[in-house]
C-alpha cells in the first residue's frame, strides 16, 4: 500500500538514510520531502528541481526555494510571515542535526532579512540554538527579541534556562522577575523558577 511505503519513506529520513528516503518519496509525488532529502545530503541542484515542482502551492518548497538563494548567495524576494514561522526552525534544524553547519549559520545570519517577515524571527533562533546545544549566540538573539517584542514570554524563559545552564544565576533570576511581572501565570517560568530555587537552594 502507499501508505505503507510513505511511512518507510519517513523511518529511513528520520534514520537519516536520505537517498533511500529520496526514491520513495520522489516516487510517490512527495517533491517537499524529496527535495529535503537532497538537501540533507549537499545535493543543491536536485533540491531546487523537487522545491519547484509545487513551489506555487507548497509554501514549505517555496521556502525551501530561499533556503537555497542563501546558501547559494542569490538576491531575495518576499515571503510570508506563516512561512518564517512555520518554516525557518524546521530548516535550521535538520541542518544542524545533519552537520550542514555552515548552511546553518548562513541562514541565521539572514535574520535581519526574514525578521522583515516575521518579527519573532530573533526568539525563533535563539530557541533553535539552545535546543541544539550551539549556546554561544542565543542570549544576543534574546536581546534582539526582547528589543522587538518586549513582553514575549518565551524570550525570557529561553534566556533564563540558558543563564542556570550556565550557572549565572542572578541574570537568570532577573529574566524570571521581569517575565512573572507581566505575564504571572505562564507555567514554564514559574517550573524554571523551582529550577532555580532547587539550584541555589532558596538563597537566591
Amino acid at each position: 500500500m502507499i501508505y505503507n511505503e510513505i511511512k518507510i519513506a519517513y523511518d529511513l529520513f528520520y534514520k537519516s538514510q536520505f537517498l533511500d528516503a529520496e526514491v520513495i518519496f520522489a516516487r510517490n509525488n512527495l517533491t517537499y520531502e524529496a527535495g529535503m532529502c537532497s538537501l540533507l545530503v549537499g545535493d543543491i541542484k536536485k533540491a531546487k528541481k523537487y522545491f519547484q515542482v509545487k513551489s506555487k502551492i507548497c509554501p514549505a518548497s517555496d521556502f525551501g526555494l530561499i533556503i537555497l538563494d542563501i546558501i547559494e548567495k542569490k538576491p531575495l524576494r518576499d515571503i510570508g510571515y506563516f512561512q518564517v514561522r512555520s518554516f525557518l526552525e524546521v530548516f535550521l534544524n535538520l541542518l544542524i542535526e545533519n552537520s550542514k553547519l555552515d548552511w546553518a549559520q548562513e541562514i541565521i545570519n539572514k535574520y535581519d532579512y526574514f525578521s522583515k517577515f516575521n518579527l519573532e524571527t530573533p526568539k525563533f533562533i535563539a530557541r533553535i540554538l539552545y535546543a541544539s546545544g550551539y549556546t554561544k549566540v542565543v542570549h544576543s538573539f534574546a536581546d534582539y527579541a526582547k528589543e522587538i517584542c518586549r513582553l514575549d514570554a518565551e524570550i525570557y524563559y529561553i534566556d533564563a534556562s540558558l543563564y542556570i545552564d550556565e550557572e549565572n544565576y542572578d541574570k537568570a533570576k532577573s529574566n524570571i522577575d521581569f517575565c512573572t511581572a507581566f505575564a504571572p501565570e505562564y507555567f514554564p517560568i514559574l517550573q524554571l523558577r523551582k529550577k532555580l530555587l532547587e539550584k541555589t537552594g532558596g538563597k537566591i
